[in-house]
């Protein structure tokens, strides 16, 4: 334990600085691979039957595109 560190304090300082290169790898390509699926699944079954099937991406790139606002995209990618 470091000298006087909280739980909370030791994960700010020591845990998230390491996996920070891992995490920021992850963030970056899992909405590039979403992306690249996102025509094959659109173009076959449109979202799946009843919306049961269909990716998250998709789901929030179709709602901004028909409300015409980028809001719902944005916030997505930040709450992921």
């Amino acid at each position: 334990m470091i000298d006087g560190a909280n739980s909370w304090r030791i994960f700010c300082d020591v845990t998230l600085p390491s996996i920070l290169p891992v995490l920021a790898v992850g963030i970056v390509l899992k909405p590039i691979f979403s992306l690249k699926m996102f025509d094959q699944v659109y173009m076959l079954t449109n979202g799946g039957p009843g919306n049961a099937r269909r990716p998250w991406l998709i789901t929030f790139i179709l709602t901004a595109s028909n409300t015409t606002t980028w809001v719902t995209l944005q916030l997505s990618l930040i709450f992921w």
